[in-house]
């Protein structure tokens, strides 16, 4: 099967996923309106099949949100690079946008879509949960809503982008242990991570089971600014990823 062929069964399965709804979380499928022919409505914004990079949000955003800004990730015809948040769904996806943009020129986002086209940029973007939950931006997802969708979803990708795929960046600590909970099978020793914070995760700089498998930096959540890490500490985490790229391409 193709990548294409591969991927499009995947956002199916996706679409009729409902294990999750004992738990308050409803799949994007139920507001039809506002659902894409992704994997998720912030893979719209990225989602080249060979992606050098993936980067792994936490979720999306909770379901009064998602119908109040119409499931879209950014609103604009153009991304500002001015300091304005307001054409932004979420200040998160502005303050992504911003850190996206230290890296490599090739990497930089242009505004969503949602033709079924690959974005020209090496890059996918995706979810820890891909469900929407109840509440507000701050409701708590219960652990067994990760596993389900690691081991439904985010698994099944990773294996998809590659080998083309050579860096996962995690955003905060849920996100970070989804991804590890899918390598723990290829590195036992991952487990001792699950009880690290989110500062000792960031000391690694980043994690590497084989020569064949992506690197992994776990890095803090973008919504963090000003709050455990300052724009500037944010943006060096960032550069690190670029320094790293950089590298294995020469």
């Amino acid at each position: 099967m193709t990548k294409e062929e591969i991927y499009k069964q995947l956002v199916e399965r996706r679409k009729a996923c409902f294990f999750c709804r004992e738990f308050g979380m409803k799949n994007q499928a139920e507001f039809p309106h506002y659902d894409t022919q992704e994997i998720g409505n912030l893979t719209t914004w990225s989602n080249n099949l060979r992606s050098k990079i993936l980067i792994v949000g936490q979720d999306f955003y909770h379901q009064n949100g998602f119908l109040a800004q119409h499931g879209q990730v950014q609103f604009g015809e153009e991304l500002s690079g001015t300091d304005d948040k307001k054409g932004y769904s979420t200040k998160t996806n502005y303050y992504l946008k911003t850190l996206i943009d230290h890296l490599l020129e090739e990497f930089r986002l242009s505004p969503p879509r949602n033709d079924g086209k690959n974005s020209n940029n090496p890059l996918f973007l995706t979810n820890a949960v891909l469900c929407l939950k109840s509440g507000n931006a701050s409701s708590k997802i219960e652990e067994k809503c990760y596993s389900n969708c690691a081991t439904k979803f985010l698994d099944p990708l990773i294996n998809m982008l590659k080998p083309e795929l050579k860096v996962i960046i995690t955003l905060g600590k849920p996100a970070a242990l989804s991804v590890l909970s899918i390598f723990e099978k290829k590195a036992a020793n991952l487990v001792n991570l699950r009880t690290h914070s989110m500062n000792e995760l960031l000391a690694k700089s980043y994690i590497k089971v084989s020569d064949s498998e992506p690197a992994i930096f776990m890095l803090y959540h973008p919504s963090r600014f000003h709050l455990n890490r300052s724009f500037v500490d944010h943006v060096n985490d960032w550069l690190k990823v670029k320094d790293y790229i950089i590298n294995i391409s020469t």
